[in-house]
């Protein structure tokens, strides 16, 4: 899924990006209709992408949360948005096939979906060990 893709399904469910600069975050989500979504103007490719994704799973959870809110729930309300956004757009299955395509290392699961190492093996170990997922590879 490429970045256009990204924001026309944001456009499908109903939420707002725009692009502006944003002094104090790379992105931020707001509980405006469906959800409205600020990235950065700065960001691009991978980031943008990775981005997207996370505010994304924000709106679609409704996981909102002041800058000041107390850090305990601040930290649950970003594992509801993760955990969205890899329910949306890394689900098992897809990640079954990367791997059954060959692709087993994660700096080639990073290339080959887009985002960082660090969301994948974010994803990953939300599959395995929340979920209890196990991914198989073949010999």
């Amino acid at each position: 899924m490429n970045n256009l893709d990204l924001y026309k399904t944001a456009e499908s469910y109903g939420m707002t990006v725009i692009s502006a600069h944003i002094p104090v975050a790379q992105a931020v989500s707001y509980p405006v209709g469906n959800g409205y979504i600020v990235l950065d103007r700065s960001l691009q490719g991978r980031k943008e992408r990775e981005c997207l994704v996370h505010e994304i799973g924000h709106c679609s959870t409704g996981a909102f949360y002041a800058l000041n809110s107390p850090r305990g729930c601040r930290e649950r309300l970003e594992y509801r948005a993760n955990a969205k956004s890899f329910e949306l757009f890394l689900p098992p299955k897809i990640i079954q096939n990367a791997i059954d395509d060959g692709i087993t290392e994660l700096y080639d699961l990073s290339e080959h979906f887009g985002l960082s190492e660090k969301f994948i093996r974010s994803a990953i170990e939300y599959w395995t060990n929340r979920r209890g997922v196990v991914f198989v590879i073949k010999q």
